[in-house]
């Protein structure tokens, strides 16, 4: 037996060595990219300056914020002042609502408002405060209201945030999103409706794009989809918000009254006088 007889019938113990070796190198390169990119997610910005931990992984990605606060001062002047400690940027969570305007800002722009956007976070917020209200330790500084020692104040915190939920769950109602034209079953497909309320809560709560949702319901992921999908989603925050006002004049009183009866609520400046009302109910007024 010469030496090409020995290599050929070696060939296969050659080739199922050098796949094996391919094999370790590709999951060691994806391991490596696997552990960079959650190196990634975990960095805090350098903004919040260095009393931060730098990378911490569970902490998921984060967004710096400054935190302000604008007042008139005794001059009828408007101030900002800035509470951020030694000029440095506070940080939150990258929440869903991020995410979907990144991605639409990239083609045509913001896809929701200012207004739109922090309602549904305070729809999250809220949601998850309540139901985490029965467990032990849980703040009592996370309610809209405190109360006594006596524990009273806290079980009416928890009941009026639960009041304030179902009457955001209210103003969703229990309407259709995205219905389903009457067609031969064969052709709708795996399709199923999508209603308003889980709409609201599956991005709001669980965190889901428009474009999962419309994946988990079984539609098709394209821009008429995804553009009614989000219309509807709209449409339901600025139910919550008290924002829909079809037909009247929304207005603010200015000045030293008493605006309870009409449905304002005094604004105080820092050194406790009224320098604004805020709205507090709908009111019809006159048409435009």
């Amino acid at each position: 037996m010469n030496d090409q007889t020995v290599l050929k019938n070696d060939l296969p113990k050659i080739d199922a060595s050098a796949g094996r070796l391919e094999r370790r190198h590709d999951a060691r390169n994806a391991e490596n990219t696997r552990l960079a990119a959650v190196v990634a997610a975990g960095l805090a910005p350098n903004e919040c300056g260095p009393e931060m931990v730098s990378i911490a992984p569970a902490r998921g990605r984060v967004i710096p914020f400054r935190s302000a606060e604008t007042y008139l001062d005794a001059d009828g002047e408007f101030q900002t002042i800035d509470h951020g400690a030694y000029g440095r940027s506070a940080m939150r969570e990258r929440d869903v609502f991020d995410v979907m305007i990144d991605k639409a800002s990239k083609k045509k722009g913001a896809p929701f408002t200012y207004a739109q956007v922090q309602m549904g976070r305070d729809y999250r917020d809220s949601v998850e405060r309540h139901a985490s209200a029965g467990v032990r330790c849980s703040s009592v500084e996370g309610m809209p209201s405190g109360g006594g020692g006596d524990g009273t104040g806290y079980m009416d915190a928890v009941i009026d945030q639960g009041k304030q939920i179902d009457h955001w769950r209210k103003l969703i109602g229990n309407g259709l999103a995205m219905e389903i034209r009457r067609v031969r079953p064969s052709k709708r497909g795996e399709r199923v409706v999508i209603k308003a309320r889980k709409l609201v809560d599956m991005v709001c709560i669980e965190g889901k794009t428009i474009s999962q949702v419309l994946h988990v319901h079984g539609w098709k992921i394209g821009g008429p989809n995804v553009t009614k999908l989000s219309n509807a989603l709209c449409e339901c925050l600025d139910r919550m918000a008290g924002t829909n006002r079809k037909g009247g004049i929304v207005s603010a009183t200015y000045g030293v009254q008493s605006m309870a009866d009409i449905g304002y609520e005094p604004v105080l400046g820092r050194t406790g006088e009224m320098v604004a009302g805020r709205y507090q109910r709908p009111h019809k007024g006159v048409d435009a």
